[in-house]
């Protein structure tokens, strides 16, 4: 075996071996550049996802089931401010109308995270804030004594939703975090052996 030292000083004296080494080093230079052959596994990832998807945790279809009731609920809750323009509290038609409106929007979106789980995240940040004003409000009317119980339980519906939307969100989290990473497993399983 020849040491490196002697090979550099045999290089720098014969003109014809270091022409040759230029060129192996060019060609070693592309073969590095050079793109990988590649190997096609999208067929496998597809059928791996597919796997994943089939599969639901029956927490999270319990969950999506109470959210149904309590969409509709609020639905239920929204026809009499809206049909009728009258609600609990004999507000006047306007505010009878407005606060139907926000029923009904709330059991759209109850009813669309029901059928589309994957909006359960975008829903929460505004009934989220929605939830802890009407709280907020509700809280310091019932101190104050502006309102009873029984109009508060109508807002029930609402919290319940939260609570439901931020736990289908959370098992669709969990569940896309562990179907990623049985994927990266099944793409380096499928690397490995090709």
């Amino acid at each position: 075996m020849i040491a490196q030292s002697d090979l550099e000083r045999h290089l720098t004296g014969c003109a014809d071996c270091a022409s040759w080494g230029n060129e192996l080093s060019v060609i070693g230079r592309f073969a590095r550049l050079a793109p990988l052959p590649s190997i096609d596994l999208s067929e496998q990832i597809l059928r791996s996802a597919a796997t994943v998807r089939a599969r639901s945790s029956l927490g999270a279809v319990i969950v999506r089931a109470v959210l149904l009731a309590v969409a509709v609920g609020q639905l239920l809750l929204s026809l009499p401010s809206l049909l009728l323009a009258s609600d609990s509290m004999n507000a006047p038609m306007h505010m009878a109308h407005e606060s139907g409106g926000w029923n009904l929007a709330l059991a759209i979106a109850f009813f669309t995270v029901v059928w589309r789980p994957q909006y359960a995240a975008v829903f929460l940040p505004m009934i989220g804030v929605l939830a802890s004003v009407f709280t907020i409000f509700c809280v310091a009317d019932l101190i104050a004594g502006a309102v009873t119980w029984q109009r508060l339980m109508t807002h029930v519906l609402m919290v319940s939703g939260l609570v439901l939307l931020g736990l289908i969100a959370y098992f669709r989290r969990a569940r896309g975090d562990s179907a990623a990473m049985r994927l990266r497993h099944a793409a380096r399983r499928l690397a490995s052996a090709a």
